[in-house]
């Protein structure tokens, strides 16, 4: 079985695999998933363009409660975090609670 792909008005046959090993290079070249660089408690860490603070904090793994984050200096409300994107060089600053003393 053979693939047609069409370059212009010219049609090139292609063997099945040649045409899914072009096809995958295409989409991770067009829809590579773009990386940025933040400071979390002054390490550096690399994450997704686009990324909210919400989807950090889930990366981080951090506790549903008793956890604080400051993008910037800027203390950011719980409710705030999904709809807060970050930006390439943010410096976040996580506090967590905790019991004892």
């Amino acid at each position: 079985m053979q693939l047609i792909l069409t370059q212009g008005l010219l049609p090139l046959p292609l063997p099945t695999c040649l045409y899914s090993i072009l096809l995958c290079i295409y989409t991770t070249l067009i829809f590579k998933i773009k990386k940025m660089k933040v400071q979390v408690n002054n390490k550096e860490m690399e994450i997704n363009i686009s990324t909210t603070v919400a989807q950090l904090a889930d990366k981080l793994e951090l506790p549903s409660a008793g956890v604080a984050v400051a993008v910037n200096n800027q203390m950011l409300p719980r409710p705030e975090w999904s709809a807060s994107m970050l930006q390439e060089n943010d410096n976040i600053v996580v506090i967590k609670a905790a019991c004892g003393g």
